[in-house]
């Protein structure tokens, strides 16, 4: 039973975007409930079955959240009518006995037994919600089924990382637990040095993070700056070249200037003599 409760929530939590584990959480509840009423393990399991969906689908039709939907349920299967009257589902004893007779729980003016009325309550309350049954499926693009599936698999996820991070946490609360153990057997003053140290640590914590933040970027900013530099020596290397061939020159057919012939060079902070 136990793999076939876990391949039907599966398949339910794929097609209606519910919660595999409090699927399986509730089925096991009314599983267990249906069997300390001595219902065999097949009985307990298709009634634990039938209403552990019912619960979502009621919690679709009536607006309400699925653990809402699924204590009516409980309450109204041991007998407790209010919280299922509030939705307009009647077992009272009255409708059971006549439910039971009516369709062969008990044979008509026998006084029901305690199962006969479970089964009789279970029948009322499937034939009374026939018309929520299979809500969740046809409005499940509706914003509020959205919303509904939306957190469903929030907690889903959430218990999945759990499980999964769980043995991590174990090896780091063994470790923890023996460095506690470790520290409480030394002398107090080392202890409070230890625990004086630890606290410092964690204070310093997010300036160390931070200067060590510094320290790996340095060799990149400083390499950003030395690369700064040699553009700017090329781009002068460039500019100089490139003045020089601007220089002005006196041709074979043309005349000098003046100040060639009085030994003055253009582009030259020093003149010759006269």
């Amino acid at each position: 039973m136990a793999e076939d409760a876990r391949k039907w929530s599966i398949a339910l939590s794929k097609s209606l975007g519910l919660n595999q584990y409090e699927l399986r959480k509730n089925l096991g509840m009314f599983n267990v409930m249906f069997g300390s009423m001595g219902f065999n393990e097949k009985a307990s399991y298709a009634m634990a079955k039938g209403l552990t969906q019912l619960a979502n689908d009621m919690a679709s039709f009536y607006n309400l959240k699925p653990v809402e939907a699924f204590d009516k349920l409980k309450s109204g299967i041991t007998g407790e009518t209010e919280p299922l009257k509030a939705l307009g589902i009647l077992v009272m004893e009255e409708q059971v006995k006549q439910y039971a007779y009516q369709n062969s729980i008990a044979k008509t003016g026998a006084e029901l037994t305690e199962g006969q009325k479970v089964l009789a309550r279970y029948g009322l309350i499937m034939k009374q919600t026939s018309k929520a049954q299979g809500d969740l499926a046809r409005t499940i693009d509706s914003p509020a089924n959205k919303a509904r599936i939306a957190r469903a698999k929030y907690e889903e996820m959430s218990v999945t990382l759990g499980t999964k991070m769980l043995p991590v946490f174990e090896k780091v609360v063994t470790v923890l637990s023996k460095v506690m153990d470790f520290i409480n057997k030394l002398p107090d003053g080392m202890q409070i040095g230890i625990i004086a140290a630890l606290a410092l640590a964690w204070a310093m914590g997010p300036l160390v993070l931070t200067f060590a933040g510094l320290v790996a970027i340095a060799p990149m900013v400083l390499a950003g700056f030395m690369s700064f530099l040699r553009l700017k020596a090329v781009s002068a290397v460039i500019n100089g070249v490139t003045a020089a061939f601007k220089k002005p020159h006196v041709g074979n057919n043309e005349k000098p200037n003046r100040a060639s012939n009085r030994g003055y060079c253009s582009g030259c902070s020093i003149n010759s003599p006269k």
